[in-house]
């Protein structure tokens, strides 16, 4: 059992399959449709400290993996591959985009914790693969939110904008914790907690 997969695009294209149909597993109506292409292809570098993993283009709906040191992570096929069924194509704001791509990250630590168990220690300790920084704290905002409103009704709003909670991530994140408490009646937890509480 390997969370890394050689930079082949064949046994990649493989391994998207088995994610895909993990996926309508998962949430019965992820439409598989909406991934034409898998590509694997050298990363782009941003700085030395930024390296583009991976990437999925709603216009052609390709799926794109980049090859680092010879490996693919698995987890950021996934978390491409959930991009393609989530409602918000093309986000100006950063701050919009950076709550999205924690909920997008949200679904991949879901998906490996039902699908692919022995790879979350992974996402978070592997150099290469492990989750990014900045969109940790995004992420541990969706799961504390799933635990209350539970992921179904996070996936309907990742693909149909429903339930609207779009007036939670207006603010700073930090704001949006704290409205959230008080709106739920809870104590926000970390997101190691919040991945072992999912069910």
């Amino acid at each position: 059992m390997n969370c890394d997969l050689a930079c082949d695009e064949e046994k990649v294209i493989y391994k998207a399959k088995e994610i895909l149909n993990g996926l309508r597993q998962l949430f019965g109506y992820f439409d598989n449709s909406l991934v034409k292409e898998i590509k694997v292809e050298s990363p782009i570098i941003i700085s030395y400290s930024s390296i583009i993993r991976g990437n999925y283009d709603y216009d052609s709906k390709t799926v794109t993996v980049n090859c680092i040191n010879g490996i693919i992570c698995v987890e950021t096929l996934i978390h491409e591959i959930i991009h393609s069924n989530g409602k918000y194509i093309y986000i100006k704001d950063r701050r919009t985009r950076m709550y999205i791509e924690g909920l997008t990250e949200f679904f991949t630590l879901y998906y490996l914790k039902k699908k692919l168990s022995y790879c979350l220690d992974h996402r978070f300790t592997d150099e290469i693969c492990k989750i990014n920084k900045d969109y940790e704290v995004y992420t541990t905002f969706w799961g504390n939110l799933a635990l209350v409103v539970g992921i179904n009704n996070l996936w309907d709003y990742y693909v149909r904008g429903e339930p609207n909670i779009d007036d939670l991530i207006k603010n700073d994140v930090f704001i949006t914790f704290s409205k959230m408490e008080k709106m739920y009646k809870i104590k926000v937890k970390d997101l190691v907690d919040v991945i072992t509480e999912l069910q």
